[in-house]
């Protein structure tokens, strides 16, 4: 029997918890010349969880790249993702030529002298970098083996550079995607035998650390939203607040055309958004939450104000936490019959 054959062979590598070591060895970097990014997955909140990291690298030197080299399997990267990163000085390559699926997730640091590879199963999204149960490794070497050029190269001659036209035509066909997904009311699926451990507010651990960050809004006060499958904004970050909580919690009166102003703040993520909340004629208020994505659905949204008209948000997918998501919707009120539910809590 053949005995298998190593992808990689190191004599430096380590498990490690990703998003901290890599903004630690990032922050401490002196010679690095160019981070190659290789993503089956991309959303606009997992992107958030590590740009600021990103960009400030990039900036410290001059001459230095960001080159990513991103998937559109089964529409789990986002368009405004995508967008984002070119925003911030990525040079974002997508996969055009290529059998089967582009699978992978790396980060590839590259010096003259020393490699730093993240290798792991962490997609570059919200729960594959914060919420999900994952596994990666950080393997440093001087030089890499030849294997490893091999399978670069092949990756940069099926891959294209990310034009306004390749983005509109994904962004199209993704929607129509997610238009059927809505329409058939379908949601992510959920073994109904999944449940997650209880947790204490005591073992909470800080973004700051990298560390992923179990959930805490849902406190007295905060304001319990279901977002269902089929809702206004089929690509997922347009979501329907009732009329009642949308008068008394943000404060939007009820006349027709009326709007209001809102900051939002992701949790977790140091950064915010001042965004529009809008009456409708048909009796419906709107507001964009650009983390938001389809694959989240069904979810609730937890509103937490921390000043007038600013709020604190988290998304909580039935996915990925059945038993929280169904506790925060636990006593919830129904708009009408059959209608999505919302509390106070």
């Amino acid at each position: 029997m053949n005995s298998p054959l190593p992808t990689l062979t190191s004599g430096s590598w380590a498990l490690t918890e990703l998003v901290g070591s890599l903004r630690t060895t990032l922050s401490r970097d002196s010679l690095g010349e160019e981070l190659l990014v290789f993503a089956y997955a991309v959303s606009l909140s997992g992107w958030n969880q590590i740009r600021q990291d990103i960009a400030s690298w990039r900036k410290a030197k001059s001459r230095r790249r960001v080159i990513a080299y991103v998937g559109t399997d089964h529409g789990l990267t986002a368009p405004e993702a995508l967008r984002a990163m070119q925003t911030d000085g990525v040079e974002v390559h997508v996969m055009v030529m290529y059998s089967g699926t582009y699978h992978p997730k790396v980060f590839w640091l590259r010096h003259s002298k020393q490699n730093f590879l993240w290798i792991g199963s962490n997609n570059l999204t919200r729960n594959g970098l914060l919420n999900n149960i994952e596994f990666a490794a950080l393997i440093q070497c001087a030089a890499v083996s030849p294997s490893l050029s091999s399978w670069l190269a092949e990756v940069q001659s099926g891959s294209q550079p990310l034009t306004r036209a390749r983005l509109r035509s994904y962004a199209k066909e993704r929607q129509e995607y997610s238009k059927s997904r809505a329409k058939a009311k379908i949601g992510e699926f959920t073994w109904t035998k999944k449940s997650e451990p209880p947790l204490s507010a005591s073992a909470a651990r800080t973004p700051s650390s990298g560390t992923a960050i179990v959930p805490r809004l849902g406190a007295s006060g905060d304001l319990v939203v279901e977002v269902m499958p089929k809702e206004t904004g089929t690509s997922g970050n347009q979501v329907q607040i009732p009329k009642t909580p949308a008068a008394t919690y943000f404060g939007l009166p009820g006349t027709a055309g009326s709007s209001i102003s809102v900051t939002l703040s992701p949790l977790g993520v140091a950064a915010s958004r001042t965004c529009t909340m809008k009456s409708y004629g048909n009796d419906t208020r709107r507001l964009q939450i650009n983390e938001l994505d389809f694959t989240d659905r069904p979810c609730v949204i937890v509103f937490h104000r921390t000043a007038t008209h600013t709020y604190d948000f988290e998304i909580v997918s039935q996915s990925v936490f059945p038993s929280r998501y169904a506790t925060l919707l636990a006593g919830s009120t129904q708009t009408s019959p059959r209608s999505k539910r919302w509390r106070i809590v």
